[in-house]
């Protein structure tokens, strides 16, 4: 909404401003010289319960789209 109504600029979800940005609501920047940033991304589940099948693609799928993840320990798939 602060975005709509003029207040500065962020980075979004393509998904959350795509109609936005084609109903020529919001503009999409390019910053020339702008770092790429590194998010990192958490999935946590109850302890006691094992992964279902969702959960176990899920991680699957994150860690195939990944290239690195530099707090990753060896073959466990858990981040430090």
């Amino acid at each position: 909404d602060f975005l709509l109504a003029g207040f500065g600029w962020c980075n979004m979800p393509w998904h959350m401003v795509e109609t936005h940005i084609l109903a020529g609501r919001l503009k999409q920047l390019s910053i020339a010289h702008a770092m790429p940033v590194e998010l990192p991304i958490y999935i946590a589940h109850e302890r006691g319960w094992g992964l279902g099948r969702a959960s176990r693609w899920l991680i699957g799928d994150i860690k195939t789209r990944l290239t690195t993840c530099p707090g990753a320990r060896a073959n466990t798939g858990m981040v430090a």
